[in-house]
């Protein structure tokens, strides 16, 4: 599927149209909570291959009510404050962070200070 659905445009196009659109609050907390875990938790083989599609399909969804977003990560704060500690996870968060500041505050404090570590070694990776 990523292959066709090339940029952000046509893949929110695809996915409004598909699923989002059919969404209750319920069914869309459901899927931003499966979403975090694919693209922020997970490491194994098949959620590496996934996780740029995964990532711009959360997002884009939590694109479409990031009020709805922030107060479920504060409710479940440890669920969302738990992310993987290597490879593309902690990257792909703070990318998503760096969108999402209210996100950045609703996380508990270990979940800050990882995810300032991890800006850290990016930004030194960077700068070289």
């Amino acid at each position: 599927m990523s292959g066709i659905l090339i940029d952000d445009k046509k893949l929110k196009a695809y996915l409004e149209s598909k699923y989002f659109s059919r969404f209750n609050p319920e069914v869309e907390k459901g899927v931003f909570k499966a979403l975090w875990k694919f693209v922020f938790r997970l490491t194994d083989e098949r959620c590496e291959k996934n996780r740029a599609i995964n990532y711009s399909a959360l997002t884009l969804l939590y694109g479409r009510n990031p009020t709805q977003f922030q107060a479920q990560v504060e409710a479940d704060r440890d669920y969302f404050s738990t992310i993987a500690t290597g490879g593309s996870p902690p990257v792909c968060l703070i990318h998503f962070l760096s969108r999402s500041a209210g996100i950045y505050r609703s996380l508990a404090d270990h979940a800050k200070t990882g995810s300032a570590r991890d800006m850290c070694k990016f930004l030194s990776l960077l700068t070289g």
